[in-house]
């Protein structure tokens, strides 16, 4: 939350704010002569570490600040193998092809209700891995 608050003439208090919302007023350059008027209230105080007091701009009474962020490091590039299944149009194009042109009658025939299920599970298991293989890259 930041802008030109100057307290003296608006009667808003800092500490107000502060307390109910749990911010940190970081400027601590002066904004206006003598004086800080702008404030930039904040949860993440930590993020900011150095303010620079810079001319006013146009015809405002006021002096620019420029407030820098403290920049993360880069993390280190995660190098662990990724699979992914190949899912190109013409892989799942072949798939469909063969999905839908497979005599089903040995899987139809099974009267055991979990023999039926595992004997369908494996068709389909092989043949998703012949026409969809996992493919690993880093």
């Amino acid at each position: 939350m930041t802008g030109d608050y100057n307290p003296s003439s608006t009667g808003f208090d800092e500490r107000v704010v502060k307390r109910i919302a749990g911010l940190t007023q970081i400027i601590n350059v002066k904004t206006r002569g003598n004086a800080i008027l702008v404030w930039c209230l904040t949860n993440a105080k930590k993020s900011f570490f150095q303010q620079v007091q810079l001319p006013q701009l146009g015809t405002s009474d006021h002096n620019t600040i420029l407030i820098k962020t403290r920049i993360p490091r880069p993390q280190k590039p995660d190098n662990r193998p990724i699979s992914k299944r190949d899912l190109r149009y013409s892989s799942l194009r072949r798939f469909g092809q063969w999905i839908s042109s497979y005599d089903w009658s040995p899987v139809l025939h099974v009267h055991d209700c979990d023999l039926k299920f595992h004997k369908f599970h494996d068709i389909i298991e092989n043949m998703v891995d012949k026409f969809l293989p996992i493919t690993r890259t880093k």
